[in-house]
């Protein structure tokens, strides 16, 4: 830590919920490329609930309780679900956080206070499909 530089990592419950418009199907169609289960690019309106101990920025300290973090936002993404069962779905966008945090004063006391500020949103999600194969 003496370079200034920390890593933790935090196992958090966490709900992610999104509205997604896909919009290239048809053009994927006639290029030939595949279009089934929506193997396309999307527009998403997002949500996302964090319950956390992690601090927030460098200003505050991490939490003795979990505490919940909301973030609300907008992106692009894209989605491809190969014909080998491989899946692979981005998205990065722009959105707003919503918390508490605890801050130590000069004098050594801590302050709760409302956070809300701008962050960053994205997500990168890999798996394999379980169900039957498609070509």
């Amino acid at each position: 830590d003496a370079m200034g530089v920390e890593a933790k990592i935090y196992f958090d419950p966490a709900a992610d919920l999104q509205y997604r418009f896909y919009y290239n199907g048809m053009k994927r169609f006639e290029m030939e490329k595949r279009t089934e289960m929506n193997s396309m690019n999307y527009v998403t309106i997002m949500s996302e609930f964090i319950f956390s101990k992690m601090r927030l920025s460098d200003s505050y300290v991490d939490e003795s309780s979990r505490r919940a973090i909301s973030k609300f936002g907008v992106g692009w993404g894209f989605q491809r679900n190969y014909a080998q069962r491989f899946s692979l779905d981005l998205n990065l966008g722009v959105g707003y956080l919503i918390s508490k945090g605890t801050q130590y004063m000069p004098n050594n006391q801590s302050m709760k206070r409302n956070i809300s500020m701008p962050t960053a949103m994205s997500q990168l999600n890999l798996g394999f499909w379980l169900n039957r194969k498609k070509e």
